[in-house]
């Protein structure tokens, strides 16, 4: 029997300690979160981060390499496992933005 890797360590040393970091990330989210709302005058609270997405899908799989490196494997992370997968590809903002193309000058 393989004993347990242990690899989780609390942020600033503590479980309370790190439960206020995440308490004070929380609320700096929600104050993004109305921010982002009063401007865009929606009716809801949208996503804090990559509102918008650029590609979604539900049918696809994650594949390991063959050979995989030893510094690459963990857990579910091993040379030719294959898994289903969802994948949702986003840009960064906050805001859902239509889609511009960009002209290319030339020169």
């Amino acid at each position: 029997m393989h004993e347990m890797e242990q690899y989780e360590q609390y942020v600033s040393g503590s479980p309370e300690a790190e439960r206020l970091i995440f308490e004070r990330l929380a609320h700096d989210l929600l104050r993004v979160q109305l921010k982002v709302k009063e401007r865009s005058g929606s009716a809801a609270i949208q996503r804090t981060f990559h509102a918008k997405a650029v590609v979604g899908v539900e049918n696809a799989r994650l594949r390991f390499h063959d050979d995989l490196p030893d510094a690459l494997q963990t857990g579910f992370a091993r040379p030719g496992a294959d898994y289903p997968v969802t994948v949702r590809l986003s840009n960064a903002s906050g805001v859902r933005q239509l889609s511009r193309t960009r002209s290319q000058s030339s020169g």
